[in-house]
């Protein structure tokens, strides 16, 4: 490469101070170099340059007291206080060599600095344009903080917008090691990249240290995979493994998995000790979703384990997985179409709560499969004839087939194919006055097939016209307009207001500080606007008068069956649908017990809510935003009152035993306070099903309170709950979870947690103590301001 040199020199002079010098060179159009004095050597071909020095090449400058540029060899050394500055970082340091041919550098007590890392060396070198090695460095993403949280290794190398590699990694907390790692692989980019995570750490009492060091691995923009080996404490050697793929936008499947060679478990085994002999273990999930048009919906859900003690003994791994009772296979197809809905659905799963850890229960029953076909609502007829405003028709249907792995049905039947269709009819009668009237019928038909029975009772049917009637009185009030708007000052009284009109200056603006005047603008070339914002609220109350009738209810076929779904406890039930509709209030079922019995009822129903309307910003520019966009709505209050009136009592009933349950439904949100309240009341036992909450959340303190009632449920249910936290400085918040019994007045749960946040913002530190009735537990988590300017978990 060869170089043009053009040298000239400027003087200038300033009255108040002594002559400065400044040079300007000029190697090859691309090399700028500015200083307070600059010295050219001829003979050796090197030039000099003192003071405030800067060296600009392209799109890269350096900064520096002295800087030495050899002509020939195409370097420059710059020394003092030197700083480097390109698109992609910024390096400071004590001295900086630099070759201008290939753009090489090396920079000697080196600080690094990137949009979301900084690293910290004694010799760090660029030795190409997307690759640089440093020696003794610490890596953080701490700007301001490197004492936070470092990384502190040998030999570290970066490729830039990729990764960092660091040999002999020492993990260090305010400038503290508390781990060791020999290679760690990082990734210095906001998007997915390849590399080490931080390792996972936590603590039991009776599994010693548990150690996780998981694996990210990038395969494409629409897959991953994350393999974590691990080590379980005195369980052993294990590892966990998740897979990611994206098939399309709204099509996926992940496949999650977990396993282990424990030296502890036994099947039956409750003791912590080594045994001689290894068990694998394993805990497994396979889940997609798939959507390949609008129409269609496929989701598929798999899981399963080597033992049913998975559950207790790998509980981090897989409390969030666990789904209910049960594990095993369940999935569905969904075809949409504007007036109907079609799908098919199927579950094999295995009771969690069975005896043998190793077994299967094979007496669970099964669903193997569920057909649906529901219609949306047709329009009959349509008219503004009183009376006949709409007649429209619906239907719910499908078709199930329960089965037991291997027949075992003891006492009750539980293998069965069951027909359920509700086709439904609803007539809208329009306003008459004030008031607006609907009807509807639904027949209600189930029907039973028995395999295993004998011959003449391998059938059950029953069936029930459920009619309903409806008279409703609506009245609203609306209080204020919603608006945004701009005002002028001038249409503004200010007598009236707490906004004081600011004072214009009525002359030009005069100050020793300046040169001249400055002239005031005249107010009718300029008028001062302020954003008017106001909302609107509307209350609403609903009268409605219910009745209830069920017509023409009955069922024959299999006794032993209608004995079985008579039962109170409901164990003989396949689900909801078996009830018998007049008994169906009676069970023992909270969400049966609170319904309105349908047998001849009338229902009484008095709602009232407080909706709040604010307007919204509207943009012209954005798209789909359309007038009723401009609004958002919030409910801040309700109050519902709803009392049934049973009209099948015997004569000289009293008035406690015609009267069926009393609701009463209240709440109110308020910015960050709300609370909620939820009371049933059933006069014939005098028995109570009430919930209460509470809530608050302030800058410095926070609550959450509940409060559970059921003197139905046996034994009664009679809880108390209470979340709060407390952060009286910005450094320390704590935090106490707490579930009381009030029947067995004892603890059932309780956490306390005490987090510490730095001022840097850079790490956070959490510490949790835990009981309930099985177990303690004490947890660390470290959160760490890791790289995309977010908080993640360092340990767990």
């Amino acid at each position: 490469m060869k170089f043009s040199v053009l040298f000239f020199l400027t003087l200038t002079f300033s009255l108040n101070s002594f002559a400065r010098e400044s040079f300007e060179i000029q190697l090859g159009e691309k090399v700028q170099i500015l200083s307070d004095k600059a010295y050219r050597s001829a003979k050796n071909d090197r030039f000099e340059a003192v003071g405030n020095v800067i060296i600009t090449y392209g799109q890269d400058a350096l900064y520096g007291e002295r800087a030495i540029v050899e002509f020939k060899a195409g370097k420059a050394t710059v020394i003092g206080n030197v700083r480097y500055v390109s698109a992609t970082m910024t390096m400071y340091g004590s001295r900086i060599d630099y070759d201008f041919r290939d753009k090489k550098m090396a920079v000697h007590n080196a600080r690094v600095l990137s949009d979301n890392y900084t690293v910290l060396g004694k010799y760090i070198a660029r030795i190409d344009e997307n690759n640089i090695e440093g020696t003794d460095a610490e890596y953080t993403t701490c700007r301001d903080c490197p004492e936070s949280w470092s990384i502190l290794g040998s030999d570290v190398k970066i490729t830039l917008g990729e990764y960092i590699r660091i040999k002999g990694a020492y993990i260090k907390v305010n400038g503290v090691i508390v781990m060791y790692v020999p290679y760690i692989v990082l990734p210095i980019k906001k998007e997915r990249e390849t590399g080490l995570l931080f390792p996972s750490i936590s603590f039991n009492y009776e599994e010693s240290v548990l150690f996780k060091q998981p694996f990210f691995w990038a395969i494409s923009e629409s897959s991953d995979m994350t393999i974590s080996p691990a080590l379980y404490g005195r369980r052993g050697k294990g590892g966990e493994f998740q897979y990611r793929q994206a098939l399309g936008e709204k099509s996926w499947f992940e496949l999650d998995s977990q396993g282990s060679f424990d030296n502890i478990w036994q099947p039956g085994k409750l003791t912590f000790d080594e045994t001689k002999t290894t068990k694998f273990r394993h805990f497994s999930e396979y889940e997609q979703h798939l959507n390949p048009t609008n129409n269609l919906t496929h989701h598929l859900y798999v899981s399963g384990m080597s033992d049913l003690d998975m559950v207790r003994d790998y509980q981090k791994f897989n409390e969030s997985k666990i789904r209910g009772s049960d594990t095993g296979i369940e999935g569905f197809f969904d075809y949409r179409q504007d007036f109907f809905n079609l799908g098919v659905e199927s579950y094999f799963r295995r009771n969690l709560l069975f005896e043998n850890p190793k077994g299967f229960d094979h007496r669970y029953v099964q669903v193997l499969p569920r057909v649906n076909f529901d219609i949306g609502q047709l329009e009959l007829f349509y008219s503004d004839i009183p009376l006949l405003n709409r007649l429209t028709f619906s239907m719910n249907s499908d078709f199930s087939m329960f089965k037991q792995n291997h027949l075992s049905e003891g006492n009750y039947i539980r293998n069965a194919r069951r027909l359920n269709a509700k086709p439904r009819i609803d007539w809208h009668m329009g306003h008459v006055g004030p008031f607006k009237i609907a009807t509807s019928a639904t027949y209600d038909y189930q029907g039973y097939y028995f395999p295993y029975e004998k011959q003449g009772e391998r059938t059950f049917r029953k069936s029930a016209v459920l009619l309903e009637s409806e008279m409703s009185l609506e009245l609203e009030k609306i209080y204020g307009v919603s608006f945004r708007d701009s005002v002028s000052y001038s249409e503004i009284d200010f007598k009236k207001s707490k906004t004081q009109l600011p004072q214009k200056e009525s002359e030009d603006v005069t100050d020793g500080n300046l040169i001249g005047k400055i002239p005031v603008i005249r107010a009718d070339f300029t008028e001062d606007q302020v954003e008017v914002i106001n909302n609107a609220y509307r209350h609403t109350q609903i009268f409605k008068l219910k009745h209830y009738q069920l017509a023409d209810k009955g069922n024959t076929g299999n006794q032993d069956f209608l004995n079985q779904i008579r039962a109170d406890d409901g164990i003989g039930h396949f689900d909801s649908i078996d009830s018998l509709r007049e008994e169906e209030f009676e069970k023992s079922q909270a969400t049966s017990k609170t319904d309105i019995p349908l047998s001849n009822t009338i229902e009484l129903q008095w709602n009232n809510s407080l909706i709040k309307k604010v307007p919204n910003k509207f943009n012209p520019f954005e798209n789909e935003k359309y007038l009723r966009d401009n609004f958002s709505y919030s409910r801040i209050a309700y109050f519902n009152i709803s009392q049934g009136l049973d009209l099948n009592a015997p004569e000289g009933a009293s008035t406690s035993q015609r009267l069926t349950r009393l609701h009463l439904a209240t709440g109110l949100s308020l910015g960050s306070f709300g609370f909620a309240a939820n009371e049933y009341y059933f006069h014939d036992n005098q028995e109570h099903v009430f919930n209460f909450s509470v809530g608050q959340t302030l800058s410095i303190f926070g609550y959450a309170f509940s409060f559970n009632y059921d003197s139905n449920a046996r034994p009664i249910n009679k809880y108390m709950n209470l979340n709060a936290w407390l952060r009286p400085t910005d450094l320390f918040e704590f935090s106490i979870d707490r579930k009381y019994n009030l029947e067995t007045e004892s603890f059932e749960k309780s956490t306390y947690g005490v987090i510490y946040s730095p001022n840097n913002n850079c790490w956070k530190m959490e510490v949790r103590y835990s009981t309930d009735e099985i177990q303690k537990d004490i947890s660390f988590n470290f959160l760490f301001n890791y790289n995309s300017g977010n908080f993640v978990s360092f340990q767990k």
